[in-house]
């Protein structure tokens, strides 16, 4: 077993842990993960050898849909140097040629979408509006959403913008990657794609402390505030070593702008919208994004980028308990509501996510997974650990709602 899969299947057994859901799913996808990728065993759990498939005879809400992917022909620059047009966390112009009945309306047009521009990214994708008809195409308002936790505005992803030139301390981590047998192009492609990363990373820190107001504003038990303000460090960590491999692969100095907070923030008080967002950011995007992590290292060989990526998959996977420990706390504290709010989300979440390719062919050895590898892992992430795992904790919260009203 490779040390990727085998990071999936700890992670699913310590969520079901986690979440109390375990003994609902069976068999349970578990194994001891690799000597690259070691989790915290703080909580006691154990992992044993297991075949890896996921079964329950409970239905819940939660669906996924296959689509194909996205066409934009908004391009963005990282550096001055390879086109970055993926632009996570932004609304873009996506445009088709619809069918020969018309545009398809705003909730199946998705289904007509094919890859160009946006297959250097991997991300949660939604049409906000539309269609409208530009030189002679059906054409609509697309919000493109980050794998792992975005600071989130209005539905749309908000990070800072990318500062060059001397003096950042953001980018002062002592990382040394090989470059030397690297082309001018591969080096500006490598700078552009740990940039990207850099900057979600550090939104994440503005995401993480905001989710710690809107626990407090709910009444979450301290274990889970605590949480996340560790998390919110981890993300600087994460941060500051992304920035210095940019910095690396760039041979420039790179730091993020002010953030754009637009001078307040808005922090929920509701605990089915904080449910929600939490399934949103964390169930789905955190677990997506600690297991990119990992398969990134299984397939690096660059010491310093296996580092980093070694200390986010970590990280990233206990994030994503985090997320799944919160939703599973809301459903035992909240009524109807938050469990509809809940299964609305694992719903939204799964249909919108869409594999689409990385346009990182050839530069593995530097973290960078391929088109293929790319997009096949976020589809058996997603069948392999999300949708279990949701399905099992749900099933959790129904079977302790019958207990509770027949009692």
């Amino acid at each position: 077993m490779n040390s990727s899969r085998a990071f999936r299947l700890t992670l699913t057994r310590r969520i079901l842990e986690i979440s109390g859901a375990l003994s609902l799913i069976a068999p349970v996808a578990a194994s001891a993960c690799s000597s690259e990728v070691v989790f915290d065993d703080d909580e006691g759990t154990s992992s044993s050898s297991g075949n890896g498939g996921s079964t329950t005879t409970t239905t819940t809400g939660i669906t996924t849909t296959t689509t194909t992917g996205i066409t934009t022909t908004t391009t963005t620059g990282v550096g001055g140097s390879t086109p970055w047009c993926c632009n996570c966390g932004q609304m873009q112009t996506v445009c088709i040629v619809g069918p020969e009945a018309g545009c398809p309306p705003s909730t199946e047009a998705m289904a007509y979408m094919q890859d160009t521009c946006l297959e250097t990214c991997l991300d949660l994708a939604w049409v906000e509006s539309g269609p409208f008809e530009q030189n002679g195409q059906c054409c609509y308002q697309v919000s493109v959403g980050c794998i792992g936790r975005p600071f989130v505005v209005d539905r749309v992803a908000t990070r800072a913008h990318a500062v060059f030139g001397a003096g950042s301390t953001w980018c002062d981590a002592d990382l040394n990657p090989s470059v030397e047998d690297l082309s001018a192009d591969v080096r500006a492609a490598l700078a552009a794609a740990w940039l990207d990363d850099a900057l979600l990373e550090h939104a994440s820190v503005a995401a993480f402390a905001r989710f710690a107001m809107e626990l407090m504003a709910v009444g979450a038990p301290s274990g889970l505030v605590e949480a996340a303000h560790e998390a919110a460090l981890d993300e600087v960590r994460h941060a500051r070593f992304c920035f210095a491999l940019a910095r690396a692969y760039a041979g420039t100095d790179v730091k993020p702008a002010a953030f754009p907070f637009g001078g307040s923030v808005e922090v929920a008080a509701d605990l089915a919208a904080m449910a929600a967002s939490s399934v949103i950011e964390g169930c789905v995007g955190e677990t997506l994004a600690a297991a990119v992590a990992a398969e990134q290292l299984a397939r690096a060989t660059d010491p310093a980028v296996c580092a980093v990526l070694a200390m986010i998959a970590k990280d990233e996977a206990r994030h994503a308990e985090l997320a799944w420990r919160t939703v599973a706390w809301a459903l035992r504290r909240g009524d109807e509501t938050v469990r509809r709010a809940v299964i609305d989300a694992f719903d939204g979440a799964i249909a919108a996510t869409r594999a689409t390719e990385t346009n990182t062919s050839g530069l593995e050895a530097h973290g960078r997974l391929d088109a293929s590898a790319h997009r096949a892992l976020v589809m058996v992430t997603l069948q392999e650990v999300v949708l279990p795992c949701a399905r099992a904790l749900l099933a959790r919260d129904e079977m302790a709602t019958a207990r509770h009203d027949a009692a």
